[in-house]
């Protein structure tokens, strides 16, 4: 088969058909970066959903804990309080001749 000779329109043709397939596959690559563009963001809210959730978990174990240590404290108090109620008992049944069973 003899070559063709290469005219203007031919070559015009040529880098049409170029031309056009470098634009699909451009819009192709435009379209897979709006998915990837869509993915991320939803990525970015789940992240920051996660985040939120995290710091309202950090809130209430700091609620928690400071609960426990005053609780802790208050026992404390109590258990001192206790203790100090006991003695008496003991000082005045000593002194009224009472005999205290444990």
């Amino acid at each position: 088969m003899p070559q063709q000779k290469m005219t203007l329109d031919r070559l015009a043709r040529m880098m049409n058909k170029r031309f056009d397939d470098q634009d699909k596959k451009i819009s192709h690559i435009n379209l897979e970066l709006i998915v990837v563009k869509e993915d991320i963001k939803r990525l970015e809210d789940r992240v920051e959903n996660l985040a939120k959730a995290v710091n309202n978990l950090v809130i209430s174990v700091d609620k928690l804990a400071k609960s426990v240590e005053t609780l802790t404290q208050e026992y404390s108090a109590i258990n001192v309080q206790i203790k100090r109620h006991e003695e008496w008992i003991k000082l005045v049944a000593d002194k009224v001749g009472v005999k205290l069973e444990v």
